[in-house]
């Protein structure tokens, strides 16, 4: 069984390689509604495509966001293998200058 094992391997290390480029693309599509938003300050409609994208492109940076903390929580609960993306994680002290 060591190919099932070895075909696994490499498709969570393609999906571990494959997740920060979505988070990407999703961060420019939502900075490219942005920049359309500004460059169209006189017109209304222009405009509104600028908010709708900015608005989906929350969305999408939410739900992957979403989906990859449960998945990493999951993976915690269950003692399950990570497939080496590690889950960013924020400070917990708070450095004293």
């Amino acid at each position: 069984m060591t190919n099932l094992d070895d075909l696994i391997s490499k498709i969570t290390g393609w999906i571990g390689a494959i997740i920060p480029l979505l988070f990407s693309f999703a961060v420019l599509f939502f900075l490219w509604g942005l920049v359309k938003f500004m460059m169209n300050a006189g017109d209304e409609k222009a405009q509104e495509e600028g908010k709708r994208v900015m608005v989906w492109g929350v969305i999408i940076l939410f739900v992957m966001s979403t989906f990859w903390g449960i998945v990493a929580f999951m993976q915690d609960t269950a003692d399950l293998p990570s497939s080496g993306a590690t889950v960013p994680t924020a400070p917990t002290i708070v450095p004293i200058r």
